[in-house]
Formats: C-alpha cells, structure tokens, sequence
C-alpha cells in the first residue's frame, strides 16, 4: 500500500470495514478482528494507526 492509499483511507476513520490497531502487542484481539472480517464482506485492518487517525508506525523487536 503506498502512503497515498494509506492516508485515505486513515482519513475515512473506523468503519464496520477499516480498523485501526496502534500496536500489535496483543494478537488475540488482532486475530479476532480478522476472523470478524474473514466471517463478514471482508476488511482492513491497519496496523499502527491510533484511534485519533494519527498514523504511528510499528517498531519491529530486534533480531
């Protein structure tokens, strides 16, 4: 996805199809939003976008 698509989409907020997750420390909730989706018309999910539509990015732990 480029920055562009990204964006727009951070732009249209939360919707029953785009979630937003800041981190990915707990990937129960994150899989149970998949499995949402999976069940439902389909989805995105955006990793390290908050709640406020700030996009944060993600930290990756060191090998």
């Amino acid at each position: 996805m480029d920055l562009q698509t990204l964006k727009k989409l951070v732009r249209q907020g939360e919707h029953l199809y785009l979630e937003f997750k800041l981190k990915a420390t707990h990937p129960d909730k994150i899989t149970k939003e998949a499995v949402a989706f999976a069940n439902a018309e389909g989805g995105t999910i955006l990793l390290g976008v908050d709640d406020d539509k700030n996009i944060k990015g993600l930290k990756f732990p060191e090998e």
